[in-house]
Parts: C-alpha cells; sequence; structure tokens
C-alpha cells in the first residue's frame, strides 16, 4: 500500500445480525449452544439435566431457526429449573420425516397448561418464536405429572429474520 493511502474501513455490522448471514455455522451453534445451556442449567444442582442432540436434525436448521430453538430451549430450561421442582429434565433434539424436533420434559409437578398460558410470559415468547420460524409448539403437562415441551419445525419452512 503506498504511503499515506488509507486502507477502507472493514464494513460495520451489528454482531448479532452479522452472524445470520453464514449458514454453516448454524449446525455447530445449535449444538454447541444446546451443551452449554445444559450445562450451566446442570451446575446448579438442583435440577440434573439430560442432552441427546441428532446432528443431522442440528445441520437442517437455517441459522435464524438455530438461533430460535436456543432462545426456545432457554426459556423452557429457565422454566423447568424455577417451577418444575423435578429432578431430571430431558432434552433431546431430532430430525424426523418431515422436519427437526426439539422435545424437553421434566419429571416435575406439572401444571395446567391452558390456565399458565393467561399468565406466562416465558410460553407466550416460546410460542411467538415458534410462529416466526413455522413451527408448531405443544405444551404438554397436567398437575404432578412434569411437563413436555415439543416444538415442530418443518422442511422447508420460511423463516423471518430474528427481531
Amino acid at each position: 500500500m503506498a504511503a499515506g493511502a488509507r486502507r477502507p474501513r472493514p464494513e460495520r455490522r451489528h454482531p448479532r445480525r452479522a452472524r445470520l448471514h453464514f449458514g454453516p455455522w448454524a449446525a455447530g451453534f445449535a449444538q454447541a449452544g444446546l451443551a452449554s445451556l445444559v450445562e450451566t442449567m446442570d451446575a446448579t444442582g438442583t435440577l440434573r439435566f439430560r442432552l441427546k442432540v441428532d446432528s443431522w436434525a442440528v445441520a437442517r436448521l437455517a441459522p435464524p431457526q438455530a438461533e430460535h430453538v436456543l432462545q426456545i430451549a432457554r426459556e423452557a430450561l429457565s422454566n423447568s429449573l424455577r417451577h418444575s421442582h423435578a429432578r431430571q429434565a430431558w432434552v433431546l433434539l431430532q430430525g424426523t420425516d418431515t422436519g427437526t424436533r426439539l422435545k424437553i420434559s421434566d419429571d416435575g409437578v406439572g401444571f395446567d397448561p391452558v390456565a399458565a398460558r393467561q399468565h406466562a410470559g416465558g410460553l407466550r415468547n416460546m410460542a411467538f418464536r415458534t410462529q416466526q420460524i413455522g413451527g408448531r409448539l405443544e405444551v404438554l403437562s397436567s398437575p404432578s405429572h412434569g411437563a413436555t415441551l415439543i416444538l415442530h419445525i418443518p422442511n422447508g419452512t420460511q423463516t423471518d429474520d430474528i427481531r
């Protein structure tokens, strides 16, 4: 470079937005993010989390889907940790013939999902994120029978960018 010449400045992007444009990171991000999340939650010592991730399922997630899946998992695990009084919880991310499924369940006290939807901001946030990725969210629970959350993400769904 000639003396006195200025180097062009690299384009600055919002760090969260910038990473969404790199497709190959999605698989590693989702798998590592889930593992880190489970490890962090497990460190509390009050609830034992088990994680099983199907690498085939992870590879099928688009970057915005991976981000939403991780945030939905974070909310669900946090809810389990805070409210369930469970001893164990399971996190499963797997591929199906029709898409990808995230299943989170615990052996806790359970709750009434219909009543909880009226008061639980976390469930509303998860439902909104599910809508953003074209998925379907099931919340299965009843008092004294634990809780299960199942997120279905169909193959080929269009995703809205993360806001």
